[in-house]
């Protein structure tokens, strides 16, 4: 985790949409987060994403849970995955002899 941190601070603009890999289960756990922030190699203090990890820490010290992620089985828009799972399922079924 800590150098998809390191490597998202480097190259990522950072007034595009953040990556946020500390909101998942393993931003649960304090130490990996805290690997971040020390050493030689850590994020710039101050930072946007030095930022986001102190606030996880604070979430995490305040009980908070990781994010739940979003259920994509209703979206209506141009990912359909039942559509896509049922042509993949029909596409492996299918044997040309």
């Amino acid at each position: 985790m800590k150098i998809s941190l390191i490597l998202e601070e480097k190259f990522v603009d950072p007034h595009l949409v953040s990556v946020e890999i500390e909101r998942t289960w393993i931003g649960k756990y304090c130490e990996h987060l805290l690997m971040a922030l020390c050493g030689k190699e850590s994020v710039f203090p101050f930072g946007k994403v030095w930022e986001r990890i102190f606030i996880r820490i604070a979430e995490n010290l305040e009980g908070k849970d990781e994010d739940i992620p979003e259920d994509l089985n209703d979206l209506n828009g141009i990912y359909n995955s039942k559509r896509i799972i049922h042509n993949i399922t029909n596409k492996n079924t299918k044997r040309t002899d």
